[in-house]
């Protein structure tokens, strides 16, 4: 197993090594990539030349509240991330995908980031935007943490819980079980350590992350939520996986109100949940400047079925 696990990053790592280099210069036959991922993970057709600013910046928003800020996607930075689809049930799930490997004998953990509402689509680009991303990536290679970083897109007809907008309407069918799905077939393809699987995410990613440990609360080894809404969820769930929060002092949406109240309620009740104000920071800088090394630390020690 260890043998092929190597195998199967090596090949990985070493596409992101040539796409790196040439990704202006041609396109790529995806027929390289079939079956690497096992089930029905596999590349879609054509490897399409991308550059320059990304976005939606001539489309107005969900119920025209306001327009798209074009995202901006670094060629260089999303070059180790392959672009992956994989057919669940009726939907099309695209993503992105980046190993980080070394070969020391350890098990290989399952990252998983769940964008804002800016990343969302089905262009598997857009959700490429987020700086937290190649933050996450930087870490897992710095400390050489064997694992795969999975960063899935959520359609636009779609939100992570299904629940959008200030007061909490339903007005978007739920992303969550295909991500739910997505992880599952990961953990069979790839062989993942079931005991360090770790969920991520910022802004609508946030509420994704908060409904996936409620719904499912055996299978995060830890949490990340950057200025993400955790209210209406139950705290005998939210218990059992350890979870850090973060949040801007200058945010303006009230979802995010009562955060310390909750995770007071979390470790009362015998979880184990860290929250941090991020002073003079508003909703952009505190979702991109969450993730520091101090604060995946902690989330990427945590081991589940062990106490720290």
């Amino acid at each position: 197993m260890k043998k092929l696990l190597f195998l199967l990053a090596t090949l990985l790592c070493g596409f992101a090594t040539t796409y790196a280099q040439t990704e202006n210069e041609m396109d790529f036959n995806p027929d390289m990539f079939q079956g690497q991922f096992g089930g029905n993970h596999r590349r879609p057709d054509g490897m399409r030349r991308r550059q320059g600013m990304r976005g939606r910046g001539d489309r107005p928003m969900r119920n025209g509240m306001r327009r798209r800020i074009p995202v901006q996607i670094d060629s260089v930075r999303v070059a180790p991330f392959m672009k992956m689809e994989m057919p669940i049930d009726d939907q099309m799930v695209r993503y992105r995908a980046a190993v980080n490997w070394n070969a020391d004998g350890s098990s290989l953990a399952l990252v998983v980031y769940l964008h804002g509402r800016s990343g969302s689509g089905d262009d598997n680009l857009s959700q490429m935007g987020h700086e937290a991303i190649y933050s996450i990536y930087d870490y897992l290679k710095a400390k050489h943490f064997n694992a795969v970083l999975v960063v899935p897109q959520c359609p636009e007809e779609f939100s992570w819980t299904g629940v959008t907008g200030r007061d909490d309407e339903v007005i978007a069918k739920a992303f969550n079980p295909y991500v739910k799905a997505l992880i599952d077939s990961c953990i069979t393809a790839m062989g993942i350590d079931r005991s360090r699987i770790y969920l991520l995410g910022a802004s609508m990613g946030a509420q994704g992350v908060w409904k996936m440990l409620e719904d499912y609360t055996d299978m995060f080894a830890a949490a990340f939520c950057a200025s993400g809404s955790g209210r209406g969820l139950s705290i005998e769930n939210l218990e059992k996986t350890p979870v850090y929060l973060t949040r801007g002092s200058e945010e303006r949406d009230r979802r995010g109100e009562g955060i310390s109240e909750l995770v007071a309620k979390i470790n009362e009740n015998g979880g184990e949940a860290k929250f941090e104000l991020l002073e003079g920071m508003n909703h952009p800088q505190a979702t991109r400047e969450a993730f520091t090394e101090e604060r995946l630390q902690w989330v990427f020690s945590h081991v589940r079925g062990t106490e720290k």
